[in-house]
């Protein structure tokens, strides 16, 4: 115990700092591989004592002395790999954490965040911060609101999540998935509110940086911790009020919802059957069809006016909103699909009138509607035509290139095996819609296989649908010898 009597400030020598500092890591090591020895230390009042008086005053060591930042980390070490698994020295620690969350911000600060001299000591804190909090549901509760329930300058987590450093980025992420774990219902709240806004935009944004990741990286790892938060937060029903609280004024959709749909639509790949995206997704109909509204708007403005400027600069994340909406109605609609008479979702899909007395069929249909093809060239029999220019070329088209496939593919589960759908997207005139898409488009990756199979799905079983299709006949047929002549009945369309 001399270590630590003598290691909380009554020395001033930096050999003496060195010392002690070599013995710690010692300690340290066998601290990490014995549960033992965590437990014997645990019940020593010396150990506590001296951490706790080393702790109140360490904000006065000089981190710029080499010797006195060796022995910070060296305290930190010991004390992280101390509190590791044990209840009991998590609870004794805990008080300990309001000062080093104050050594945090300090490392945090815009001069030393990335400093390569303190980056270990900052994720060493935080790493000591995550393993006091680990499974104690009890200490997370009382750590959350006074520690990370502050503005943006005070909160240490997103103050440090700003930093450049993949491993603190880890630790973070790592800190944040372990209170959740613990209080799954308190921190999945708090991602609504108006603080925890600020630190779901920092991981998010972290999130995306990651994306493009090389498998098997540290940043890979990262990327992969990051996603399984907002995993945790799909499946404790916090998607809708996390999309809300990432909402600006004005706005029809942000980068940052557009991360949050991009990370749900892997999550719906394969979501768990105990996940009821009846109650939880909802909200996607009807901000799917807001969306289309919006950029109908904008459309037919830029045709009204000739001015494609505004389409540039208003429907490049919108574009990737209507792909990745629609991926994810889709997803829960093929997989209610697979379980026949479990389809509530689909249901809500087919019978929610979201807007000016329009579902989402007829949403659908009105989107092709928008003589979409003049914003983009068009393919015809694998030749690119020149279209009716709207001003500049745009430069970015892909995110609208899935967008009419993915659209069919939507369209044809919702009409599969049900007339009524079939019935209105007659009604609104959509088979000739359909019709005009069973067309090769380079583009659109089986976009005419797609369109062919929703066709298929109008026409089964619905004689008046049958109908339609027989009377948009050819009007006329070439002959052997060049000449278009007449089909006798074929009505012109």
């Amino acid at each position: 115990m001399e270590i630590f009597r003598s290691a909380t400030g009554q020395f001033k020598k930096s050999d003496d700092q060195r010392e002690y500092a070599s013995a710690l890591d010692q300690l340290s090591k066998s601290l990490a591989s014995s549960e033992t020895l965590r437990a014997e230390l645990g019940q020593s009042e010396d150990v506590w004592k001296s951490l706790t008086e080393f702790w109140s005053s360490a904000e006065q060591l000089d981190l710029d002395d080499e010797a006195a930042s060796g022995l910070l980390l060296s305290f930190t070490k010991f004390n992280r790999n101390l509190v590791g698994g044990n209840v009991s020295n998590q609870n004794r620690s805990f008080p300990n954490l309001l000062p080093i969350c104050g050594l945090i911000r300090h490392l945090t600060s815009f001069g030393l965040i990335n400093d390569s001299k303190t980056l270990p000591l900052l994720r060493m804190m935080l790493q000591l911060v995550a393993n006091n909090l680990t499974l104690n549901e009890h200490l997370v509760d009382r750590f959350w609101g006074p520690f990370v329930q502050l503005d943006e300058v005070n909160n240490f987590l997103v103050r440090s999540n700003q930093s450049k450093d993949i491993g603190v980025s880890t630790v973070v992420s790592i800190l944040v998935r372990n209170c959740i774990h613990a209080s799954p219902s308190q921190i999945s709240s708090y991602f609504s509110s108006s603080t925890g806004r600020k630190l779901a935009l920092s991981l998010l944004d972290k999130i995306d940086t990651l994306s493009d990741s090389e498998h098997d990286t540290p940043e890979d790892m990262a990327f992969d911790i990051g996603y399984r938060i907002f995993e945790q937060l799909f499946q404790l029903h916090a998607t809708h009020s996390l999309w809300k609280s990432l909402a600006a004024s004005g706005e029809p959709v942000t980068p940052a919802q557009i991360v949050l749909i991009k990370l749900l639509d892997v999550f719906l790949q394969d979501f768990p059957d105990t996940f009821s995206p009846s109650t939880e997704l909802n909200f996607l109909i009807p901000e799917f069809c807001h969306i289309c509204v919006y950029t109908e708007a904008i459309m037919q403005d830029a045709l009204r006016t000739g001015s494609d400027s505004m389409v540039d600069s208003s429907l490049s994340l919108v574009y990737q909103a209507l792909v990745l909406l629609c991926q994810c109605i889709l997803s829960v609609v093929l997989k209610e699909q697979e379980k026949p008479g479990s389809d509530p979702f689909t249901q809500q899909a087919k019978t929610d009138v979201s807007f000016e007395g329009k579902g989402l069929p007829e949403t659908i249909i009105g989107k092709y509607r928008c003589k979409l093809d003049l914003f983009l060239p068009r393919v015809m029999h694998g030749k690119s035509l020149p279209t009716v220019p709207l001003g500049n070329a745009h430069s970015d088209t892909s995110g609208f290139a899935y967008v009419k496939r993915d659209l069919v593919r939507l369209l044809g589960a919702l009409v599969y095996d049900d007339k009524a759908i079939q019935d209105r997207v007659r009604e609104c005139d959509g088979i000739p819609v359909m019709m005009n898409l069973c067309v090769t488009d380079e583009r659109n990756p089986y976009l005419r296989e797609h369109a062919l199979f929703t066709l298929r799905n109008l026409l089964h079983k619905n004689v008046e649908n049958q109908k339609v299709v027989d009377s948009i006949r050819p009007s006329g047929a070439w002959d052997e010898e060049g000449v278009l002549r007449d089909v006798p009945g074929a009505t012109r369309k």
